[in-house]
């Protein structure tokens, strides 16, 4: 089996469950559609929490060499005023621990209300990557899994046109192991951690 830290073959699945909780999952799937954008051919990831009620959308996903790219709205994510859809790079593979690299910019625009009442500024935002760990091994409910990366995830906005860079302060931490994909996703912000996501069981083709 090729070395893949992210597969994205058709009907390979996953499952997870939140903070510890048994009884609070999900199921996350890769279907055989792909998505077409900015020239680019994305496999297409679902989601559920309830099998019955259907499956979601859970994203876009491609990689090339050791970059793994996901094709996301970067509006959503930053609370933005409008969708602003972009790619951008949330792993490297073939890099070593300390690396760090940030997405292209996305401009667009946010409102926030203040004592003195509503505002709507221009704004641009970018995320940035760090390896923290390369290859270790990481255990998950009992189970070990080797040759993980870990990957910290920031969240950087600027109001003056890039002059300036500010940092959320809410990150995220991944685990991506090899040949199983993610293992692990944990928030956190100035208190701690705010939600846990852990694997469960894979199936992967």
């Amino acid at each position: 089996m090729p070395i893949d830290y992210y597969p994205r073959t058709t009907n390979s699945n996953w499952s997870y469950e939140f903070d510890d909780n048994p009884t609070d999952t999900l199921l996350r799937k890769v279907i055989a559609p792909t998505k077409s954008a900015l020239g680019n051919v994305y496999n297409i990831f679902m989601e559920t929490s309830d099998v019955s009620a259907g499956f979601d959308s859970s994203g876009y996903f491609r990689r090339s060499g050791g970059d793994y790219f996901q094709y996301f709205d970067v509006g959503f994510v930053f609370d933005l005023d409008n969708e602003v859809w972009g790619e951008y790079i949330f792993l490297k593979d073939n890099v070593a621990a300390g690396t760090s690299w940030t997405s292209a910019n996305f401009s667009g625009t946010y409102t926030y209300t203040d004592g003195t009442g509503t505002h709507t500024v221009p704004i641009i935002v970018r995320l940035k990557e760090t390896i923290q760990q390369k290859d270790v091994s990481v255990t998950i409910n009992g189970v070990a899994y080797p040759f993980t990366i870990v990957v910290k995830e920031e969240y950087e906005y600027s109001f003056d046109a890039g002059v300036t860079w500010d940092v959320s302060d809410v990150y995220s931490i991944y685990n991506y192991s090899r040949n199983v994909g993610l293992l692990k996703w944990e928030a956190f912000d100035t208190m701690g951690s705010v939600i846990k996501q852990e694997i469960t069981r894979s199936q992967v083709y």
